[in-house]
């Protein structure tokens, strides 16, 4: 699964501002011959960083993304394509302690998804 985003502020955000960006995001499945998948997308998200003492920072955001699936099926078991066009709200924070962030969040679409993820950012 290859999968690949563009995202771009619209509003770098300042001391009292929040930021602003728009996002293009997609995949494609590969390596597999019966079943193809692939998704695109765009959403629009706003976030606020506050700095807090000893290397720490918060962050909110929220927003809202909108994005096409389309699944195809060559196994000939009895499986129709398909290809669906969905919206979702999410909302979450990401708190950032050194190079460690630990990320919250909640999508609620169709599916309520609930994540909670770590990674190293610099």
């Amino acid at each position: 699964l290859f999968g690949a985003a563009v995202k771009y502020p619209i509003l770098e955000g300042g001391m009292a501002t929040p930021a602003v960006a728009l996002r293009g995001h997609g995949t494609q499945l590969t390596g597999v011959d019966d079943l193809g998948l692939r998704t695109y997308g765009g959403d629009i998200s706003i976030s606020k960083g506050f700095d807090l003492p000893l290397v720490l920072g918060v962050t909110p955001f929220a927003g809202y993304s909108h994005f096409q699936i389309k699944g195809t099926n060559d196994t000939g078991f009895p499986l129709d394509d398909h290809s669906t066009t969905e919206g979702k709200f999410f909302v979450g924070s990401r708190i950032s302690v050194g190079f460690l962030n630990l990320v919250g969040e909640a999508d609620f679409g169709e599916v309520n998804v609930y994540s909670l993820r770590a990674n190293f950012g610099f």
